[in-house]
């Protein structure tokens, strides 16, 4: 499946210019939309420890949500694509001398995609093969710990260096302050008939109320209840709901029994004044259908490979951890704030800050100002 390379999103505006600014983007989760973090991103713009270092900050609207394409699939290893294929857009927007790089910030779904682009792409040595008929062997045979990449993390990595006229198998060098690799332009890969083109370079990212160990569509109660809240959003009957009083009552009665949970999911319902019809902003039937393969796709390989040391057999592939700065922003009420889950994370990334906000899972909007003090030392720190 293509990345998408039209996504919406929309922009605010920094004060800072030239190669010491930088942008952030940001992707949200599940039933959400850019309009989300519309409020926080004038805050961080104007911040002052950032407002003389940030340049941009794009909100989008990851496909199947707001404005953005309503197509299938939409899984964990689409979105990062999408993530990946959106950067490298917006670099090609700007000169080299005009770049200072991005700052990835991704809450629930949006974290999720951003993980699995980091990670991935980490593991560009490992994944990127030159041929995929190898690849696939090797996972046939188990090298990756048993783990068979069943959404085609590598195959979408090659698809999005292709769409964005790399070589397929070539490292992107997303984590160039982190690790050296070959860039796009000193590649000895990278074909002499191509035009050259610059390799995204993602200085740190923000993780917001959530961990790699979600996984997303299991019997784990998170899981189930936003399950039960897709299925009770296909019951209920968009022609009742002509107003959001209307809507209040039709998603009560459809089985949404928190009045905060039918307010958020009302600002996806669209309502036509002269018709009198609605529709809902995302892809209802899509994302239910999917939503069991918006987890990490690539958890397994973590946690069955050995937290030290390396295999007695040299077939084994062992995950490379991120090495790239991650703030893991948590709410204190989120049910996702779990400390068995984030004890974990270094096993992912080496380079791991945690902080709590009072707050739960939104909480990026419920404390918008205990977040925002939470992220900008961190932002200014990476920016």
């Amino acid at each position: 499946m293509a990345p998408l390379k039209n996504l919406a999103y929309k922009t605010v505006r920094g004060g800072a210019w030239g190669k010491t600014s930088s942008r952030l983007i940001i992707t949200h989760g599940l039933l959400g939309s850019s309009s989300n973090w519309a409020t926080v991103s004038r805050h961080l713009a104007d911040h002052d420890l950032l407002r003389s270092k940030l340049h941009e900050i794009n909100m989008l609207d990851m496909r199947n949500h707001g404005g953005s394409p309503h197509v299938s699939p939409h899984t964990n290893a689409v979105l990062a694509s999408d993530i990946e294929v959106f950067a490298l857009q917006q670099q090609g927007v700007h000169p080299a001398h005009d770049d200072g790089g991005i700052v990835l910030i991704g809450h629930s779904m949006g974290g999720l995609a951003t993980m699995a682009a980091l990670l991935r792409r980490e593991n560009e040595p490992s994944l990127l093969l030159p041929s995929p008929e190898e690849l696939q062997m090797r996972f046939t045979r188990g090298d990756y710990y048993g783990w068979k990449d069943e959404q085609g993390f590598a195959q979408e990595m090659r698809v999005v260096n292709e769409c964005m006229g790399f070589p397929a198998h070539q490292p992107l060098d997303v984590f160039s302050s982190c690790r050296k690799s070959p860039s796009a332009e000193t590649s000895p890969r990278h074909s002499s008939g191509q035009q050259q083109k610059r390799a995204l370079r993602v200085k740190a990212a923000v993780i917001v109320d959530i961990t790699p160990m979600n996984r997303i569509g299991s019997t784990d109660s998170n899981s189930q209840r936003v399950a039960a809240t897709l299925d009770a959003i296909a019951r209920a009957d968009l022609s009742r709901m002509c107003n959001f009083t209307e809507g209040q009552k039709e998603l009560e009665r459809a089985g949404v029994r928190e009045e905060a949970m039918r307010a958020f999911l009302l600002t996806n319902l669209v309502l036509d004044h002269k018709t009198g019809k609605s529709r809902w902003r995302c892809n209802m039937p899509v994302l239910r259908a999917d939503y069991g393969q918006l987890g990490l796709g690539l958890l397994d390989w973590y946690l069955n490979a050995p937290v030290e040391g390396r295999s007695s057999d040299n077939r084994m592939v062992a995950p490379a951890r991120c090495a790239l700065p991650t703030l893991f922003v948590f709410g204190t009420q989120s049910p996702y704030n779990r400390e068995e889950d984030r004890h974990l994370l270094d096993r992912f990334f080496s380079n791991v800050t945690q902080a709590e906000v009072q707050g739960g899972h939104f909480v990026h909007y419920e404390n918008i100002k205990g977040f925002v003090d939470t992220v900008a030392p961190f932002l200014a720190e990476h920016l």
